[in-house]
């Protein structure tokens, strides 16, 4: 509902909604991968992983709204390593606190890098041609129409007294082949329609559809087989039906950066 209001009113006030959406996403995700890194005998620095997400959220908000091309990436990066290195000078004989390091550098490689390309496709030519709106609204809708495909599909097809064919039981049960191709087909044909109203090529939407599925898939089963590890079935409660922030943008955290890649050799992201 937010994506569809920041979609529709843009300007100022969407950019408001974006942010606000923005900060609450990179506090709640940072806090339920650091905890689930916790279970793994991690330990916790007290709100520096919330806190830097929204630290290089704002950055790269800023950055490419007012279209500053200094390489930002940069100073963010040079920031995690500084913090790295002095909590590591300061953690002498203290094993835990390099622990902390360690669950910091998990949440920036894992969170804070891939989300932010959510953050770099919505701004491109914002308040302009909004190209980079209309390209998250693609990202997103045939992202999660492949999820939702799957799992109508799967759930459907679970019903059959053969049942279904599961592909990765020991990592999610109740992923299957039927699924699958059910949200595939769906993801393709989503892109394929929405590809119309954008003007892309009808084969070039189609193969889209398939790579963002693809990506998707591999974003969730990657979570999955987090979750499994670290003994959890949900990232969080904060979500009815669907658990944590983290179960609701895994799917992206591969097909954001993988998009991003997609519309730079296109042409239509600098």
């Amino acid at each position: 509902a937010l994506l569809f209001v920041i979609i529709f009113i843009k300007g100022i006030p969407g950019l408001a909604v974006f942010t606000l959406l923005g900060v609450f996403l990179s506090i709640a995700v940072a806090r339920e991968l650091t905890d689930i890194m916790c279970s793994f005998g991690l330990k916790k620095f007290h709100c520096l992983n919330e806190v830097f997400a929204v630290v290089t959220f704002l950055i790269v908000l800023i950055f490419n709204y007012y279209k500053y091309y200094f390489p930002y990436w940069i100073i963010i990066s040079v920031g995690a390593v500084i913090i790295c290195w002095i909590k590591t000078l300061i953690s002498i004989n203290k094993v835990d606190e390099f622990k902390k390091i360690l669950n910091f550098c998990a949440v920036f490689v894992f969170f804070i890098i891939p989300v932010n390309f959510i953050t770099i496709i919505f701004t491109i030519d914002y308040l302009v041609t909004y190209i980079g709106v209309y390209m998250l609204l693609f990202l997103v809708l045939v992202t999660k129409s492949g999820d939702i495909g799957a799992y109508v599909t799967g759930t459907l097809c679970s019903k059959r007294k053969s049942g279904n064919h599961k592909i990765v039981p020991s990592i999610s049960p109740k992923k299957s082949w039927e699924g699958t191709i059910g949200g595939l087909i769906i993801s393709a044909g989503v892109a394929f329609l929405i590809g119309e109203y954008f003007g892309i090529i009808p084969i070039v939407a189609l193969v889209l559809g398939v790579i963002l599925f693809v990506g998707g898939f591999i974003g969730d089963l990657a979570e999955s087989s987090l979750k499994r590890l670290s003994g959890i079935k949900d990232s969080g409660n904060i979500i009815p039906g669907i658990g944590g922030t983290l179960d609701l943008v895994d799917s992206l955290l591969i097909n954001a950066p993988l998009f991003y890649l997609i519309l730079i050799v296109a042409g239509t992201a600098v």
